[in-house]
């Protein structure tokens, strides 16, 4: 369908063009009533829609002369009027023949939904064309001259209104500025401008909040003086790149900076702002001098610091699981090796044939592996993998042991220690070795500082109570921590010493250990000034234990086992170690070995390794629920690396025990005769 739009609002045509065309109609638009009439004539349309109000011929003459005109009077005439829009003036429309008159401004659905009714009616014949009921001209001229004299009255009373109302913005405008000087002068936000050699001309009396000086003190005080020296570098580096700018001819003059500084308060503090800056200008627009409006930052920079602390968390957290994950594959590599040399020295030491002095160097060998499980137990402490072995603690106890053991290292370096240890704190529970690594590492931390930075210092070591939480905080006053390192002392790997000095795990063990904790470490320091290192543990109390169960003692069992672990040292290491104490063992490698056993054989007890080939042990126990539910309540576990969260999941819902790696004969065998007896 072919719709002549006619308006001579640019703006207007265009709206109406686009919502035509995306509802499907071809359109033609034209400016006014003369230039419609013409196309009118030189084409063929199926609608007209058309303004009132337009130049050389308006809407009611061009109606007119389409209604009047024996080619033309069969094509819809639509009004779409926002100024004429009394009743009288859509009365005069419809006596013209108007087919449709509809008022500005109407929602699209609802414009639209007119039109395409209008084009039903039309392609269904029930729309006629309309004749004008009005056709004597005498008539058709008085009525539009009553509608234009209503017109121009109207125009009259709201230019009236109009006056009236630019009377009363000016009223409005005059209380405005009163308003807007109280708010200057009380606003917290505070306004500052200065001449072109940045001396101050004005400043609100908002300043006070700021805490820094009077308003009097800062008028008489140079910019210099008031700022942080490297605030004060920024600004007149940032007012030397503005000025070719704000004097070049293509300048733009809405344009600001935005910049943070610090102001220095009367006590040589400093208070953190933030200032959006322009230039001040003549009627010229030349640059007078700046203005500038200050807003305090501080609980900002105090949110942003938090955050960034949250980050940083999540940072270490992140790279931890990583160390963990790297952590669980070499204690699996160094377990199982380890459990052979274990216990295969205790079945040594143990026979009654080994002579005195072998027995002798097997201990040695015992102790030295006991050493080595013991660095890896620490390698899955450092990666967060292991769970603490907590215990109600006292803080301030484990602080002066830690003292103890550097006491002679302290005394040769020169440091001085004071301690403030609150004798009211609470006890905890924690995990007291763990514990006292932080502090230890805390301590030797501040030692070296000190040590390297002027050969000596004074170590402060406190402890308090604050809500539920337990304080630690460690002060130094060596030579600080730098600001743009202070966000990474907590990664694994990262170190300010020389290759050799120090690994850069130090802060990360503790970090991970206090995180474990449920508790928070952070570091605080001014450059040049010492480093304080706080650490919050949360106070908890231990359950009270419930009374053991009275039990009959059992005699000591023996059953028939199968061992299932793909490591063919622990295999033989424990069909020895059982054999030895009068069980029968089968031992196979894998899943799928285990399982033909268990269908071939009746077990008592299966001693399964959760890290398997193929299939795990997790597996193999849900295979052995299947076959038979009441053997798979038979199962003892061994676990040679960390336990993931999956494991140790599986091994609650499961209920089941396990041993890990490396273990000595004794705990293999209390192991295995708990598991025998609770499963009887």
């Amino acid at each position: 369908m072919k719709v002549l739009i006619v308006d001579d609002n640019q703006d207007n045509l265009y709206l109406l063009e686009t919502m035509l065309k995306a509802d499907g109609y071809e359109v033609v638009p034209a400016t006014n009533g003369a230039e419609a009439l013409e196309k009118l004539h030189s084409e063929s349309f199926d609608m007209v829609i058309a303004d009132i109000l337009m130049p050389v011929m308006d809407g009611f003459q061009l109606c007119r002369e389409c209604k009047t005109d024996e080619n033309l009077k069969h094509v819809p005439f639509v009004f779409y009027t926002a100024t004429y829009v009394d009743e009288k003036d859509e009365e005069l429309a419809l006596a013209l023949g108007a087919d449709k008159f509809i008022r500005k401004p109407i929602e699209p659905d609802e414009f639209l939904n007119i039109i395409r009714g209008l084009v039903k009616h039309v392609e269904t014949a029930k729309l006629a064309p309309k004749e004008p009921t009005i056709a004597e001209e005498t008539e058709v001229l008085k009525l539009y001259s009553e509608r234009l004299v209503h017109k121009l009255e109207k125009k009259m009373l709201d230019l009236e209104k109009e006056i009236a109302r630019r009377r009363k913005l000016e009223e409005e405008l005059r209380r405005s500025e009163e308003r807007y000087r109280l708010i200057t002068e009380n606003a917290r936000d505070v306004i500052v401008t200065t001449d072109m050699d940045l001396n101050i001309t004005y400043l609100s009396p908002s300043v006070q909040y700021l805490g820094t000086r009077t308003p009097e003190e800062i008028m008489a005080t140079p910019l210099e003086k008031l700022l942080a020296p490297a605030s004060f570098e920024m600004v007149k580096k940032i007012f030397e790149e503005e000025l070719p700018l704000a004097e070049s001819p293509t300048r733009d003059s809405a344009r600001s900076r935005v910049l943070e500084a610090e102001i220095i308060r009367r006590d040589g503090t400093t208070v953190p702002v933030e200032a959006r800056v322009n230039f001040l200008r003549d009627s010229q627009g030349k640059p007078t001098g700046l203005i500038a409006v200050l807003r305090d930052i501080t609980e900002r920079k105090r949110a942003e610091r938090e955050k960034r602390e949250l980050e940083l968390k999540a940072q270490i957290a992140s790279r931890l699981a990583s160390i963990g994950e790297m952590a669980a594959g070499i204690a699996h590599e160094i377990n199982n090796p380890l459990t052979g040399v274990v216990g295969y020295a205790q079945l040594l030491m143990s026979r009654p044939d080994t002579p005195p002095d072998i027995k002798a160097e097997l201990s040695v060998i015992n102790d030295c592996a006991q050493r080595v499980a013991d660095i890896v137990r620490r390698l899955l402490t450092f990666a967060r993998q292991t769970k603490p072995e907590r215990k109600l603690v006292d803080i301030n106890a484990l602080v002066q042991s830690a003292l103890t053991l550097r006491a002679y290292n302290l005394k040769m370096n020169n440091i001085t220690v004071t301690t403030r240890l609150d004798p009211r704190l609470p006890a905890t529970v924690a995990d007291p070795g763990q514990i006292q690594q932080v502090l230890l590492n805390l301590i030797v931390n501040a030692e070296t500082e000190m040590r390297l930075a002027h050969g000596g210092g004074n170590l402060t070591i406190t402890t308090e109570k604050a809500g539920d939480k337990i304080g630690i905080t460690v002060r130094d006053d060596g030579p600080g921590i730098k600001p743009e390192i202070i966000d990474k002392i907590f990664d694994p790997f990262f170190t300010t010493r020389e290759a050799g000095q120090g690994t850069g795990l130090g802060l990360s063990i503790c970090y991970g250990i206090v995180t474990e904790h449920n508790g928070r470490i952070y570091a605080e320091s001014k450059y040049g000034e010492g480093a304080t290192f706080v650490v919050e543990l949360p106070v908890v109390t231990p359950p009270q234990p419930a009374p053991p169960p009275t039990q009959k003692p059992r005699k000591r069992a023996k059953a028939t086992i199968l061992v299932v672990d793909d490591e063919q040292v622990v295999r033989d290491l424990v069909i020895r170690a059982l054999t030895e104490q009068g069980h029968r063992v089968d031992a196979v490698g894998s899943a799928a070995e285990a399982l033909k056993r268990i269908k071939r054989r009746k077990y008592d007890l299966l001693l399964i390794d959760i890290k398997l080939p193929h299939r795990s042990g997790m597996e193999l126990y849900r295979h052995v629920q299947e076959i038979d539910s009441s053997l798979a309540r038979k199962v003892l576990f061994i676990t040679g690396d960390v336990m993931s969260l999956d494991t140790r999941r599986f091994l609650d819902d499961t209920g089941a025990a396990h041993i890990e790696k490396p273990f000595d004969i004794e705990q293999l065998s209390r192991e295995i005769q708990r598991a025998l007896t609770l499963k009887a």
